[in-house]
């Protein structure tokens, strides 16, 4: 592996003004002359200033499609304007679903079935609302730029079907990829009815959210506005409620935390300019490029740019999501307060566990108390300290990424009793608690790799793999073949610099543990050969310790994830930098009997290569 350190000297060999990082990008697009300064949109200028205008959170519950009992729904992708930026600048230009940003909430009930239909025929444009690089997988093969596929994030047990297969992708014409590559068999990656999908929300109480996963447009698609909540309600939640050991609304306050750049007519900027090609590698043909990461200044919560919420001193419940590309978020209260941590992706926890300073990479959630009743007639800023990239990054800017929103505690403390969390509270009344992770012995493990190499053009290119063959691009015949049924321990390896959130598809999972260990993967071809274990596996952080969907790999540690497949047919796992997932650090993987040729389950450059499976190790 080529480290991004090597990779960056490999620019400083060619003189200061041929700069490969991150931080090249970001500051060309902020030296623009058509680039908003960060600093003067904020609604907060110093801490003595007063804002000049209301501009209250939103509350994403509040008019969201209920769908408790069941049933269906169309949602509809709409192109509109949206008031991100603070009153007196311009509007955004927005896909959102159902017309707003972030789109309109769903709330459903455990295991009560629901169906959603998307309908992407309003988006009558051809040509995109971003940049669109035509060099990554999915778009590299003639697909059209306008597409799209939806994926419940979070979902369990879901049919491959529904789940949003990156290349289950349709056009608002009706086209699907079948269209452009009839070797196909359809079924494989589509309903009959494209975009019609069925939830059935099999699973506990918890926080998910739809998002656009289109191959190779993923970051474009989402950061165009095309993110919603998807609230799952259960009977346990409910006692919890009724019982008052929990807030409810209007106590309950979703905040999904995303980072934007505008241009000053108020559109979306992001970096589409590649480094200049280096010595020994194709010049880069022209046209948008990606970038290795994206970086935002501006903090928007819940579609508004660096907001205040006016609460009582009381208890909130706060719901917090991280929608970025690309930004780790290590959130902490101003006043030193703590979070109280009830949960995480995958539901509650057996016991809240408080912690002062609160960690999400991106898709992560955490539900979390927040209790405000001794700050009366305060201000309190949720503030972010996490480099960027994460861990050993960039010092985030204190005056831009550095701040997330306020909370003033202004309002008159209502009557409703608070009586929420007393001491030894159990947050599974109504449920099992969560066992203790033990793996059986025996169980069957997979060591698989993260990796970042460079692509054709001399651009960074992280990927997954193998550490017994190395890097496997998207393409690559399936190596992930886990029978239905199966428990599984997968050990993932992070032979790259920084940490990766990685988010498995159809699953949830628990950590059983991280580890540090020793060895390079090979530069070429990413093979890890005999990694050494240093010292003694490191349990998860108290407040991780829950059912989970995407968790992060720390650079130079193994961790180790557990779960059971239920559900066969074609899915995926990536790294959630949504910048690395399409380019390309995502793969497919297969639950119970592959179908007869590789064709059938992942098309490939090379047409008839047969699927070549991963043995357990």
């Amino acid at each position: 592996m080529i480290s991004r350190r090597q990779f960056l000297k490999l620019g400083g060999a060619l003189g200061a003004g041929l700069a490969l990082s991150q931080l090249w990008f970001d500051r060309t697009l902020a030296q623009a002359p058509t680039i908003l300064d960060p600093l003067y949109t904020r609604p907060i200028i110093n801490p003595l200033a007063i804002p000049k205008y209301q501009a209250p959170l939103p509350d994403p519950l509040a008019g969201a499609i209920n769908l408790t009992g069941g049933g269906s729904t169309t949602i509809t992708l709409q192109a509109r304007s949206a008031q991100v930026l603070p009153p007196g600048y311009p509007s955004t230009p927005i896909w959102g679903y159902n017309g707003t940003y972030p789109g309109q909430s769903i709330i459903a009930s455990s295991r009560r079935e629901v169906r959603v239909r998307y309908d992407y025929t309003s988006i009558n444009s051809s040509a995109h609302l971003l940049p669109v690089d035509g060099h990554v997988h999915g778009t590299m093969m003639g697909e059209p730029p306008v597409r799209f596929v939806a994926h419940l994030h979070g979902a369990r047990n879901i049919n491959p079907l529904s789940d949003g297969y990156p290349d289950a992708w349709v056009t608002p014409d009706g086209k699907t990829i079948a269209d452009m590559d009839p070797t196909h068999v359809p079924s494989i990656y589509t309903p009959a009815n494209p975009g019609d999908f069925v939830y059935p929300n099999d699973q506990e109480a918890a926080l998910l959210w739809y998002h656009d996963h289109a191959l190779g447009i993923t970051r474009l698609n989402v950061y165009a506005g095309m993110a919603a909540l998807y609230v799952l309600r259960d009977a346990n939640e409910q006692w919890l409620i009724d019982n008052g050991r929990i807030p409810a609304y209007p106590y309950e306050v979703p905040v999904v935390i995303q980072d934007r750049m505008f241009f000053a007519d108020g559109g979306l900027a992001i970096p589409d300019q590649p480094a200049p090609s280096l010595p020994g590698f194709a010049p880069w043909p022209g046209g948008p490029s990606i970038v290795p990461e994206f970086f935002g200044e501006v903090i928007v919560v819940n579609g508004v740019s660096w907001p205040f919420l006016e609460v009582e001193p009381r208890k909130y419940r706060v719901r917090f999501l991280n929608g970025s590309d690309s930004r780790f978020y290590e959130l902490f209260l101003s006043s030193g307060q703590p979070f109280t941590v009830l949960g995480m992706e995958g539901g509650f926890l057996n016991a809240p566990v408080e912690v002062t300073r609160l960690v999400l990479g991106p898709a992560e959630r955490f539900d979390c108390i927040i209790d405000f009743a001794p700050y009366a007639g305060q201000t309190i800023t949720l503030r972010n300290r996490a480099r960027s990239p994460f861990p050993q990054g960039a010092t985030v800017n204190p005056r831009t990424a550095g701040e997330i929103m306020q909370f003033r505690v202004t309002r008159p403390r209502s009557l409703t009793p608070d009586t929420s969390l007393p001491p030894g509270t159990n947050l599974r009344p109504q449920l099992d608690p969560l066992p203790v992770v033990a793996p059986v012995p025996g169980t069957p493990r997979r060591q698989l790799l993260l990796f970042e190499g460079i692509d054709e053009f001399g651009r960074l290119k992280p990927m997954l793999g193998t550490i017994a063959r190395g890097k496997l691009d998207w393409f690559a015949p399936i190596t992930e073949n886990p029978a239905v049924g199966a428990t599984e321990i997968w050990e993932i390896y992070n032979a790259t610099p920084d940490a990766h959130p990685i988010h498995i598809h159809e699953v949830l999972f628990r950590i059983v543990n991280r580890q540090r260990f020793r060895g390079a993967a090979d530069p070429i071809t990413g093979v890890l050969p005999a990694p050494a274990l240093i010292g003694q596996p490191r349990a998860p952080a108290a407040y991780e310790a829950g059912w989970k969907d995407t968790a992060i790999m720390y650079p130079g540690e193994v961790t180790r994830v557990m779960m059971t497949f239920n559900t066969p047919g074609l899915f995926v796992w990536h790294c959630h930098i949504l910048s690395h997932e399409d380019h390309e650090m995502m793969r497919p993987y297969h639950i119970g009997p592959l179908p007869a040729s590789a064709g059938r389950v992942q098309r490939s450059r090379n047409t008839g290569a047969s699927p070549f499976l991963c043995d357990l190790l």
